[in-house]
């Protein structure tokens, strides 16, 4: 019991960390750096880059739906279960 309760918490310690990446300033410039123009701020790009964003961890979330959170989780819990079985102390 106590090694699926500390997997899950790195599973969750995972999916919140692939949320929070998810808005990381870097890979928000990187995604919209091709499409910025004089007619489209980078601003503007950013926001709406941020707001699409959102809504996949929001769908990810009410929906159930398949997603980065759950791979995040995914690998979390088996890293964190692996290790346990190797050293349960």
């Amino acid at each position: 019991m106590k090694r699926h309760l500390v997997a899950t918490f790195a599973g969750l310690q995972g999916s919140l960390r692939a949320a929070i990446g998810t808005f990381e300033p870097a890979s928000i410039d990187a995604a919209i750096a091709d499409r910025a123009t004089l007619l489209k701020s980078r601003a503007s790009l950013q926001m709406a880059e941020v707001a699409d964003r959102h809504a996949d961890l929001t769908r990810q979330i009410v929906a159930s739906a398949p997603g980065s959170l759950d791979r995040a989780f995914a690998l979390a819990y088996d890293a964190a279960d692996t290790a346990m079985a190797r050293d349960p102390a």
